[in-house]
């Protein structure tokens, strides 16, 4: 009877745990992972203005020249810019922004980036010439062009900054050549009439006074070997050095007084703003004007070999002004030398006759003054 009992019980355990086995799990709703983070759209940033390196450039024919390109915002979308030139045959422009003048005239290079643009205003002229027309509005040309006042001739091409570091400091672009005046100062001038005074109360001359004074200018004074400043272009700073002297209350009684002819002209004819302004030749400047380029000392000098007088001459009297011819014309330039006794009595002028350079008394008054200028 247990038996029976136990066999029973057991029978219906075994069977609830096959029924439970063979129900079936109810299915899980499947989980949706989260999405990940969206990819970012990035912002665009439009172009809001484009700057190039220059407004304007003065190039010579055959010169070469780069613009870049400020882009703003730096963070802008496209910075690709497109060069063009209205005027190719003038100025011509690559895609890097590289422009080559090709010949006399003026021409627009346009930048344009997105829908931007920037402009650079480019003016090409022929290199200047010996014996080409220097013009009020400081441009030159070798044919006489109408409508344009001609106020001097180019005697001297290349770069007179070179060598005067006052005209550098104040005119660095004047680095193309010299001009001459169409005309003298009327009458004839001393250099310094009261030399002797200042001689004999001051033992000075205007040289020992400068280095004193305005010790940043070149020397005014000058002997006569291969290295001193005679064959110097310094034209400039002697005339800046002469005004200095000249506005010096202690220099009043004994005044360099060829700066009186600088400023009567400086008032009768005006010079070009992108000019150094007239101002008084140095003995090199002198020797220019009339031998032309000297291989050597100009001391040497004492019959022109290649003479450019005759060609400025011939300039000078087609638009009707003042011939040099022969006569002897003063420069800037203060003569010394230590150890000899009366060297503080001269300053040299060149004798146009034959080139010379001659050291004059500086109280004589027998000659001329003629103005230049740097452009």
């Amino acid at each position: 009877m247990r038996q029976n009992r136990f066999f029973h019980l057991a029978t219906a355990v075994m069977l609830a745990i096959c029924i439970s086995g063979c129900e079936k799990e109810t299915p899980k709703e499947p989980v949706t992972p989260p999405d990940p983070d969206p990819t970012p759209v990035p912002e665009i940033v439009e172009i809001e203005r484009i700057t190039l390196s220059e407004q304007s450039l003065r190039l010579a024919v055959g010169e070469n020249a780069a613009l870049t390109v400020a882009v703003e915002p730096a963070e802008a979308k496209d910075s690709a810019v497109t060069w063009l030139s209205t005027a190719a045959d003038v100025a011509s422009v690559n895609d890097r922004g590289e422009i080559s003048a090709v010949s006399k005239g003026e021409a627009l290079i346009i930048a344009e980036c997105g829908n931007k643009k920037d402009t650079c205003a480019v003016t090409v002229y022929e290199p200047a010439k010996i014996g080409d027309w220097y013009y009020s509005d400081g441009t030159w040309s070798s044919e006489m062009e109408d409508g344009k006042e001609i106020i001097g001739i180019v005697f001297y091409t290349g770069d007179p900054t070179s060598q005067d570091p006052a005209l550098k400091a104040d005119f660095p672009g004047c680095t193309n050549g010299l001009a001459v005046s169409l005309t003298a100062d009327e009458g004839r001038s001393s250099w310094q009439a009261e030399y002797q005074s200042y001689w004999d109360l001051e033992e000075g001359f205007v040289g020992r006074w400068a280095e004193a004074n305005v010790p940043d200018y070149a020397s005014i004074s000058s002997g006569i070997e291969p290295e001193d400043n005679l064959n110097r272009i310094l034209g400039y700073n002697n005339t800046k050095v002469l005004e200095a002297f000249n506005a010096a209350a202690e220099n009043a009684a004994w005044p360099a007084n060829i700066m009186d002819k600088v400023h009567s002209f400086r008032s009768e004819v005006s010079a070009p703003e992108t000019s150094s302004g007239w101002y008084l030749p140095s003995v090199k400047e002198l020797s220019l004007l009339c031998a032309g380029e000297f291989d050597g000392n100009i001391r040497d000098i004492s019959d022109i070999m290649i003479s450019n007088r005759e060609i400025i001459d011939a300039k000078i009297e087609e638009a009707g002004g003042t011939a040099f011819q022969g006569m002897g014309y003063l420069s800037s330039t203060e003569y010394w030398k230590e150890g000899e006794e009366d060297a503080y009595s001269y300053a040299f002028r060149v004798r146009f006759e034959d080139g010379a350079t001659i050291q004059n008394l500086k109280d004589n008054a027998r000659y001329r003054v003629r103005m230049i200028l740097a452009f």
